[in-house]
């Protein structure tokens, strides 16, 4: 794999903390910013990832409620349709602790 080669100043605190990070790891500089930037895009990716879920969840419940007080979902329908949204929240939660 090519790579590019990178230059950059830090202030002298956080310079700091990359070298004792660093000494802590037994870890060069490189590969302490090569950690940095893979922790970073995985985050954008959940960050993502996890509106996708909450959207979804949202828009169950809106649609539930709307439901249940026209009156369309009645007896065990609200219950059922109760359980998705719940479901739907739960699946959330668990991909946002993974």
């Amino acid at each position: 794999m090519s790579q590019k080669q990178y230059s950059t100043r830090l202030p002298e605190d956080k310079a700091d903390e990359l070298e004792r990070y660093c000494e802590e790891r037994n870890i060069s500089k490189a590969e302490a910013l090569r950690r940095s930037v893979q922790e970073l895009t995985e985050q954008e990716t959940d960050s993502s990832r996890s509106e996708r879920y909450w959207r979804l969840a949202m828009g169950a419940g809106i649609l539930f409620i709307v439901l249940a007080q026209s009156g369309v979902l009645t007896g065990g329908y609200v219950i059922l349709s109760a359980v998705f949204v719940l479901a739907l929240l739960l699946v959330w939660f668990t991909g946002l602790t993974e």
